[in-house]
């Protein structure tokens, strides 16, 4: 299913892409959401970038944003660890969706 939004593989621009099978199998590209949601193209996302389409309520938000700074490698860029409203794209891609599912 494409519409036109869709990248010429026939993903959505946010990350989700559905399969034209009987399952109708939807596929979660975290890599894609995060440009997505990168709307300034920093490679990092902002408070209101995150919650932009999350909408998550202000704890949940500082919850989440919190939990992904613990798990920030120590490794990335040493202004941005110290920024505590910034999360980088490593950080998003392999933590975002398990640090969700325990915030809600």
């Amino acid at each position: 299913m494409k519409n036109s939004r869709d990248d010429e593989d026939g993903n959505d621009d946010c990350g989700l892409s559905i399969a034209d099978d009987a399952a109708q199998t939807v596929t979660f590209n975290v890599e894609t959401f995060f440009r997505f949601l990168d709307t300034d193209d920093s490679g990092t996302l902002s408070y209101d970038e995150v919650n932009r389409i999350l909408s998550l309520e202000p704890r949940s938000l500082n919850e989440f944003i919190s939990r992904m700074k613990a798990l920030q490698s120590v490794t990335e860029d040493a202004a941005v660890s110290k920024d505590n409203t910034l999360v980088t794209r490593t950080t998003f891609v392999h933590h975002s969706l398990d640090v969700l599912e325990q915030i809600n």
